[in-house]
């Protein structure tokens, strides 16, 4: 697949298809003012909830972007958008053809957007202060924890299990569930690879580690196999 960002253009989402936008932040205040005046009131209460600037203008960034990306595709004005939300808190829309999910970690946000099956993606700025070996312990599954412990230095461990960590959370948030009691239970390997999975043994997903940035790891998950996977860096 080709790892080049480009910029936005066509809106159609085909049989196939899934575009990812890529944001960083922070953003200039002309911005974040149009971002916020889109929001919701139940978004301006959650926004008001935070007790950090940083966590409300992160907030205010993902949730005013994830509606101006969503009207591009279904052609109406971002404020206009009526969200509603999972048990777990994923937005998606009731009455449109399209399946979207969002991820923000550190400095960036990204966006996936699909026509057809559910999506998920993940991203996580990676700590080098990490034990992995410790933590996959918790939450790899046998198989998972023997490819992490293949790497041949602590750093190449780390890499091995923010890939598998992304990809549970991705795949988690395909399906709109929490992560944290099933985590061992989802088996998506942690070795570098585009691959074919199945947790129940019935539906298929399509599974595909995303470059994003140095320092970052990132996953995709898709119910349906795609044929284009378009980036973009949101502007």
């Amino acid at each position: 697949m080709n790892d080049v960002w480009g910029s936005g253009s066509t809106y159609s989402l085909a049989d196939g298809r899934i575009d990812i936008w890529r944001v960083m932040l922070p953003l200039p205040q002309s911005v974040m003012s149009k971002l916020n005046s889109s929001l919701s009131v139940d978004e301006q209460k959650r926004r008001d909830s935070y007790s950090f600037i940083k966590q409300r203008h992160t907030f205010i960034a993902s949730r005013g972007i994830l509606r101006d990306i969503v009207a591009r595709y279904i052609d109406a004005r971002p404020s206009d958008i009526v969200f509603s939300s999972t048990r777990w808190g994923k937005p998606y829309l009731q009455d449109a053809d399209i399946s979207f999910s969002l991820s923000h970690s550190g400095d960036c946000i990204i966006y996936a957007i699909t026509h057809k099956g559910r999506v998920g993606i993940d991203i996580e700025l990676m700590r080098s202060d990490i034990r992995p070996a410790q933590l996959a312990q918790r939450v790899c599954s046998y198989e998972e924890y023997e490819q992490l412990m293949r790497g041949k230095s602590e750093q190449e461990q780390l890499t091995n299990f923010y890939r598998c960590w992304t990809r549970k959370e991705a795949y988690a948030k395909a399906i709109s569930m929490g992560l944290q009691a099933h985590a061992q239970s989802i088996d998506v390997g942690c070795l570098p690879q585009k691959s074919i999975f199945s947790v129940d043994g019935i539906v298929q997903w399509t599974l595909e580690d995303i470059t994003v940035l140095p320092g970052y790891s990132a996953s995709l998950v898709s119910e349906y196999k795609y044929h284009i996977l378009k980036r973009m860096n949101w502007r």
